[in-house]
C-alpha cells in the first residue's frame, strides 16, 4: 500500500516539476515598445498646456529567469507641447535610458507551453535633453506579459505596463509658471524570445 501511494504522490507531482523546471529558464528578450506619456509638466493655462515626451519608441534587452527580471531601455523622443487634443513638437530634443529590475509572478498557463505573467519593480530614468545635462528619476512600474514558446529555444512575448516617476526636466530649469506632476507611461511592446542554457528544450 505504502508503495502504491508512493506510486500515486510522484505521478501527480511530475507535471509540477516539469513545470518547474521549464520555469527555471532564463531567457533574453529584445523588444520594441509604442509609449505614450500622461501627466508631466503643466502651465498654468485653461485648459493647460502638458510639456512631455512624445510617442517615442522603447528599445529594451530584457533578461529574466524564474522569478526575477532586469530591463535596459533606450529611446529618443521629440518633447510634445499638447493642450487638449492639439499637441507642437520640438523633434528629437530627448533621449532616454532607463533600468528596471522587477519581481515576476506567473498566474496562468496555456496547453501550449504559454505563460501570463504579473511582473512589478523599480526603475532609474535617465533623461538627456539636447545641449542640456542629464536628468536622473526613480520611480516604479507594474504591468503583464504573455510569453508565448515557437520552436525550440525561440518564443515571443507581448507585454502591457505602466510606469510612474518625475518628469523629464529638472526643476531649476522651469520657469516661474510651470509645475512639476507625475509622469506616467504606458507602454505595449511585442517581443522575440531567446532562452539561455543547455538543452534544445
Amino acid at each position: 500500500l505504502m508503495r502504491r501511494t508512493m506510486i500515486c504522490a510522484a505521478l501527480l507531482m511530475a507535471p509540477a516539476a516539469l513545470t518547474a523546471q521549464q520555469d527555471a529558464g532564463t531567457h533574453l528578450t529584445l523588444e520594441l515598445g509604442l509609449a505614450r506619456f500622461h501627466g508631466g509638466i503643466r502651465d498654468t493655462s485653461a485648459p493647460p498646456v502638458y510639456i512631455r515626451p512624445f510617442r517615442p519608441t522603447l528599445v529594451t534587452l530584457r533578461l529574466t529567469g524564474p522569478r526575477f527580471g532586469v530591463a535596459l531601455t533606450i529611446a529618443g523622443a521629440a518633447t510634445g507641447y499638447s493642450q487638449g487634443s492639439v499637441s507642437l513638437l520640438q523633434g528629437g530634443d530627448l533621449s532616454l535610458l532607463e533600468l528596471a529590475p522587477e519581481f515576476r509572478h506567473p498566474v496562468a498557463r496555456t496547453s501550449g507551453g504559454g505563460r501570463l505573467l504579473l511582473h512589478a519593480g523599480p526603475l532609474l530614468d535617465l533623461w538627456r535633453q539636447n545641449g542640456g545635462g542629464t536628468v536622473a528619476r526613480i520611480g516604479g512600474h507594474a504591468g503583464a506579459t504573455l510569453e508565448l514558446p515557437v520552436s525550440g529555444r525561440l518564443g515571443v512575448s507581448v507585454r502591457a505596463d505602466a510606469a510612474a516617476t518625475g518628469s523629464q526636466l529638472k526643476d531649476t530649469a522651469l520657469a516661474a509658471d510651470l509645475s512639476q506632476h507625475t509622469l506616467w507611461r504606458t507602454r505595449l511592446g511585442v517581443g522575440a524570445m531567446y532562452r539561455l542554457g543547455r538543452g534544445d528544450g
